[in-house]
């Protein structure tokens, strides 16, 4: 029953502990053979209630207990059904972002539908019960959720795209011809789908300084060994970041922050992976045709594995060594002069012994890759660097 649960599902073969106690909780609500009543009404003298029962490893949108939570906080995080809570009456979530569990009764179920149909949504709903009764209960409800609500560009995108029509192209810089290539659909290979997400930019006095758009892929629809293989990236870790910061103030370095643009759709990908064609992007001459990618993209699981494996390959060409102890810090020597490089996903952080060494290595991340180039550090990874170089101290 557990191998039968994760091969259907999105999670990773990992979760099997997970599974093992769905397992157990659904089979003590089963009725058994030789007295033919389930465990749970042997041990509590009252019949089970099944209502709440559903599919694990399913898609869901939860909210989690924050008790330090801001107002302009997410609230809803997007993670999968992975069993019940022992000690209350919440549902159990694994949250693949931040790859952590968390327990809470405030979630919305999500199945799998078509565009444009009803769209079957699972709810939680706590039934009136006896304090002594642990059951829970998932109501079953319909929403009409139609496409164009869901999808439709926003109207200042409209205006903006209709203004600047002349500067917009579609050239080989751009990621939607840089990562995909139009296709028929291979036999035994799924398409996976994909969505726009629309955000703007504002300036420190709330003018939108930036329309900014970019394509998701659907990867919670990718099957593990088939779709991907490996998902996981060390990022650095908070005494690395501080025992650099402590190298800094000590030899006095130079200290520089850097930006990679577009992270995640630097990495290759090894499989065969296609793609429905995202919405407005749709050709005319081959609408029943996908796109196969060539590069990864956002949303993919492998996406952030396959950027530290890329960049890996080409800091290590550079002469960079990674360190024995944290894979997301590196360093290079040069006769008397030194480098350090922390990565944090798509953070970089330089510090050097001689500044021609640090541009150096900044041409070189350059041309390898989209930079932003953000000067001397002074806000890095939620904290602010305060530096008194007279006296040899940094402040975080």
């Amino acid at each position: 029953m557990v191998k039968s649960m994760i091969s259907h599902s999105f999670l990773p073969k990992l979760l099997w502990g997970e599974a093992l106690k769905a397992t157990v909780y659904i089979l003590n609500r089963m009725p058994t053979k030789t007295v033919n009543k389930t465990p749970y009404e042997l041990w509590t003298d009252k019949k089970p209630n099944i209502k709440h029962l559903y599919i694990w490893g399913y898609p869901t949108e939860a909210r989690p207990y924050k008790p330090h939570e801001r107002k302009v906080d997410s609230r809803i995080v997007g993670c999968y059904f992975v069993g019940y809570a022992e000690c209350s009456r919440d549902y159990k979530f694994n949250d693949p972002t931040s790859r952590s569990f968390f327990e809470t009764g405030n979630a919305r179920i999500l199945e799998e539908v078509e565009f444009g149909k009803e769209e079957n949504i699972r709810i939680v709903v706590f039934e009136k019960e006896s304090i002594n009764d642990i059951d829970q209960v998932l109501v079953p409800i319909t929403i009409q959720e139609t496409t164009s609500r869901r999808d439709a560009i926003p109207n200042d995108y409209i205006f903006f795209i209709q203004e600047h029509e002349d500067g917009i192209s579609l050239t080989e810089d751009n990621p939607i011809i840089f990562c995909q290539d139009l296709v028929e659909l291979p036999e035994n290979v799924k398409p996976i789908g994909c969505k726009w997400i629309f955000k703007t930019k504002k300036d420190s006095k709330g003018n939108i300084e930036r329309y900014k758009a970019r394509l998701v892929t659907k990867g919670f629809t990718q099957k593990e060994s088939i779709d991907y293989k490996e998902t996981f990236s060390p990022v650095s870790s908070k005494d690395s970041f501080k025992t650099v910061m402590a190298l800094v103030a000590h030899f006095d370095l130079e200290l520089h922050h850097m930006d990679v643009k577009t992270t995640f759709l630097n990495g290759d990908i090894n499989e065969t992976i296609c793609m429905i064609q995202p919405e407005n992007f749709v050709s005319n001459e081959s609408k029943s045709m996908v796109c196969k990618l060539k590069k990864s993209i956002y949303g993919l699981k492998q996406s952030s594995h396959q950027w530290y494996h890329k960049f890996h390959q080409v800091i290590t060409l550079y002469g960079f060594e990674a360190n024995v102890v944290d894979d997301c810090v590196y360093h290079k020597f040069s006769e008397s002069k030194y480098i350090f490089l922390v990565l944090h996903v798509d953070d970089i952080l330089l510090a050097s012994s001689d500044t021609g060494l640090l541009h150096e290595t900044k041409r070189f991340l350059t041309k390898n890759f989209k930079m932003k180039d953000l000067g001397e550090a002074s806000f890095v990874l939620g904290t602010q660097i305060l530096r008194d170089r007279s006296q040899d101290i940094i402040r975080l």
